[in-house]
């Protein structure tokens, strides 16, 4: 016999030497183990991705209402007068505390 399908067989003897109540234990434990990496993985993926989007929507939230009115004369101009660029890195220099 090969090694492999030895393996087999000496794994349904010890099986069918295993009470019914043993069976049921050892087949319920196996689930769920099953159970807990499959949904632990998407809870995992549900969480990464939600915080994903809440970084996203707080990044937008902060350009539209802090940056976006530092920079309205760049519509007009190449460059920002020094007015909005000192405010600007007064606002990074807090972020980065």
């Amino acid at each position: 016999m090969p090694p492999a399908a030895a393996r087999l067989a000496l794994i349904r003897t010890h099986l069918a030497r295993l009470t019914l109540l043993q069976r049921f234990a050892l087949t319920g434990g196996a689930v769920m183990v099953i159970a807990m990496l499959v949904i632990g993985s998407w809870v995992t993926s549900v969480i990464s991705a939600r915080v994903v989007e809440s970084t996203a929507a707080a990044t937008a939230l902060f350009m539209d209402s802090y940056i976006a009115p530092l920079a309205q004369e760049l519509d007009s101009q190449d460059a920002l007068s020094i007015g909005p660029t000192r405010a600007l890195d007064r606002s990074r220099l807090k972020m980065a505390q």
